[in-house]
């Protein structure tokens, strides 16, 4: 069966634990706590899917490709922490190199 829908998919998982035979010794209360289960899980695993996807957005200048975060331009903060550091870096460091400078210099001691 082709599913198109969520309401497909919450009858196709219904009707596989009411009919399958592992959850034989399970009352009918049971067996929709097991569906109910199934939807957890489902809803986690989305859920971390937003999460890594919200962690990734579209770049500035309107392209469709997608950039991390680190690779935004290194905050004002990072610049004069390197600044005090001493640290010489370029004007469009990104965050992620920003961060990769600091903590070299800080291993360094």
């Amino acid at each position: 069966m082709e599913i198109k829908t969520i309401v497909d998919f919450i009858a196709e998982i219904k009707k596989e634990v009411f009919s399958n035979h592992v959850f034989d010794d399970l009352t009918p209360d049971g067996k929709m706590a097991t569906v109910h289960s199934v939807f957890i899980h489902i809803a986690k695993e989305s859920r971390i899917e937003d999460m890594k996807r919200e962690k990734m957005y579209p770049v500035r200048d309107g392209a469709t490709a997608y950039t991390f975060a680190k690779d935004e331009p290194a905050t004002e903060k990072q610049k004069t922490y390197m600044s005090d550091l001493g640290i010489s870096f370029k004007e469009n460091v990104t965050k992620r190199e920003a961060k990769d400078l600091i903590e070299a210099k800080r291993n360094a001691k």
